[in-house]
């Protein structure tokens, strides 16, 4: 299991990416497409998901216009050849309140993190930066398992 910080903005990115994970991910109950390579425009990310995202790897929702971590999800199915690949995701927990990771980070390995601090909209974040991001957001641990509470995933109602 790989960890992936997944980075989207309302009104679009610099590499193409946008959406708003509260409004089109964690108000629904089974899982979604969302984002691929048609919603990017980097290498880096194609090629991330032409080899390296799998089922079972859980996605850290960072929105970007907001500067918060909302939630986390796992990947559920990957479909398309290289370079045409559609990303397939199921919440598993949505934070009460966005985490301001940028506010939180300093004395943490997320200070020297290259998916926290880099533009690119979808980067692998190592297991002990997973760690620490969980443990200061105050998610349950379960999500570093990929797992939604024993009763299932619950889509949560967005003001």
């Amino acid at each position: 299991m790989r960890y992936w910080l997944y980075k989207c903005n309302v009104e679009g990115g610099p590499a193409g990416y946008w959406g708003d994970w509260s409004a089109d991910v964690f108000r629904k109950k089974g899982p979604i497409q969302w984002g691929g390579d048609y919603s990017t425009q980097s290498a880096e990310v194609s090629k991330y998901l032409a080899g390296d995202v799998a089922v079972g790897d859980v996605v850290v929702a960072h929105q970007t216009n907001d500067k918060g971590v909302v939630g986390f999800c796992a990947v559920t199915k990957l479909t398309g050849k290289a370079g045409a690949r559609k990303l397939y995701l199921q919440p598993i927990h949505r934070l009460a309140q966005p985490f301001r990771v940028h506010d939180n980070k300093v004395g943490t390995v997320l200070e020297c993190s290259v998916a926290v601090n880099g533009p690119v909209m979808l980067r692998e974040l190592y297991a002990n930066e997973m760690k620490a991001l969980v443990n200061l957001s105050g998610a349950p641990q379960r999500v570093l398992r990929g797992k939604p509470a024993a009763s299932g995933w619950t889509p949560v109602a967005v003001a």
